[in-house]
């Protein structure tokens, strides 16, 4: 066999070498391509109801939601309802069985003005108690232990228990937007360490386009999205951007152009309507959770720790409906969402997602 055959074979083997390699990589693009987090397009996936709570039967114990505002799970999952016009806490068990119910209306220990969030930690229950102006702590069994004056009205807070820290979203409508910080870091004794987080946009007026809603993640890390934008950053806990990102969704993108051609008439005199983008935001392991009333359906956008939409999960939006917040519980890897819907009827509406693979 002559050399110039033999180089022949030689190159054709190489070459077909090469499209086989081709082809391989091709394959594996494919696949990383359908692997969570890596999906082009998030995964759309239907929720499937369940029940709702609290049952009519107690309200004979005087058990009802009145302008409730607020989800918390236990490490039970048991479900926290902070009733904010009530001026009390509801507890209830995974399956919407009234527990417990603790709080009356005043200013003493135990006594609630219109309370807003709760947070639970191994060591401490912390109320968010709005219009008395301060957090009252309590051990598990809602046993008082003291309470930290809050020198600013807050939107939103978040709580690191291991740091015993506070991140807080204050709302002042005369500061400067150029110059203000979105979130205040407080201890446990109420005092201002330091504040962090540009506005969202600064060219634009302060209110409306800056409030936030707050989570932790697991190792500290702050999530911070934004009420009104299609904006979701991460920070460490000093307070150093470490990401940001946009919610890549067409219904977002748009209410997010509207509302900042609403918010430019503001900045003229002009009153314009502007519609919440993000309505509430729910942490769980390495997974984020953001909530958003759609004009027919509610959409719960799942995102990962690098800001990444994963899947957008939604469910009919009953007509003339609202929902403020959300819980989220993993249990096997199944969600379940815990949805607090405002009106017509104030209540519970829970919903899972049945699809394989989360």
């Amino acid at each position: 066999m002559n050399s110039s055959l033999l180089s022949g074979i030689y190159q054709m083997k190489n070459k077909h070498l090469m499209i086989v390699k081709e082809i391989f990589l091709l394959m594996l693009i494919s696949f990383a391509l359908e692997a969570p987090g890596f999906s082009q397009y998030p995964q759309e996936v239907a929720l499937d109801y369940l029940f709702s709570f609290p049952a009519k039967s107690n309200e004979a114990q005087g058990v009802y939601l009145f302008g409730a505002l607020f989800l918390e799970a236990d490490k039970v999952n048991n479900i926290y309802v902070v009733n904010s016009r009530g001026n009390n806490i509801f507890v209830f068990s995974p399956k919407g069985n009234f527990l417990k119910k603790f709080g009356t209306p005043g200013q003493g220990p135990g006594e609630f003005q219109s309370p807003k969030e709760i947070f639970i930690s191994e060591e401490y229950i912390i109320v968010h108690d709005t219009f008395n102006h301060r957090l009252q702590f309590f051990y598990g069994s809602f046993k008082f232990v003291k309470s930290i004056k809050l020198y600013k009205t807050y939107s939103s807070l978040a709580v690191d228990p291991k740091r015993k820290l506070i991140f807080a979203s204050p709302i002042n409508k005369r500061i400067n937007p150029k110059k203000r910080q979105l979130i205040d870091v407080l201890d446990f004794e109420g005092k201002l360490l330091h504040s962090f987080g540009r506005p969202f946009l600064p060219s634009l007026p302060l209110p409306p386009i800056n409030p936030c809603k707050l989570a932790l993640l697991p190792g500290g890390e702050i999530v911070m999205a934004s009420v009104n934008s299609a904006k979701i950053r991460k920070y460490s806990s000093k307070g150093e951007l470490l990401k940001e990102n946009n919610i890549d969704y067409q219904e977002i993108k748009e209410l997010e152009q509207r509302n900042i051609k609403s918010f430019k008439n503001i900045s003229r005199g002009k009153r314009t309507p502007f519609s919440h983008i993000i309505e509430a935001i729910d942490v769980n392991k390495n997974w984020i959770y953001l909530l958003h009333n759609g004009s027919s359906q509610t959409y719960i956008f799942k995102l990962d720790r690098q800001l990444n939409l994963i899947k957008v999960f939604h469910c009919l939006r009953p007509p003339e409906s609202y929902f403020m917040d959300l819980e989220v519980v993993l249990n096997n890897n199944t969600e379940k969402f815990y949805l607090l819907q405002a009106s017509p009827e104030n209540k519970i509406d829970v919903y899972i997602n049945n699809t394989k693979g989360g």
